[in-house]
């Protein structure tokens, strides 16, 4: 069976202000904690990559089935790492 794991960014900081956007970790701290679950979960990694979708924190998180993106609005970009493994 293959499978994926995600390793979002985390949010660190709230946005305090009206207009104010949230703060999430380094990206380089996202690729920290992927390289630790490979190197530790025994897993059978077939594929690594670099996925940048909108909005993901506000709509279902990464592996949702559909993200909505307008032009008339507000959208925030986020660049994740995704795992691919097999599992038996």
């Amino acid at each position: 069976m293959i499978l994926f794991k995600d390793f979002v960014p985390e949010q660190v900081a709230t946005g305090k202000f009206f207009g104010s956007t949230h703060q999430y970790e380094a990206f380089e701290d996202v690729v920290a904690r992927a390289n630790d679950w490979i190197t530790t979960s025994n897993r059978n990694v077939l594929n690594v990559e670099t996925v940048v979708l909108p909005n993901i924190h506000a709509q279902g998180g990464s592996a949702a089935p559909e993200l909505r993106n307008s032009g008339e609005v507000l959208s925030t970009w986020h660049q994740f790492v995704r795992v691919w493994y097999y599992a038996e």
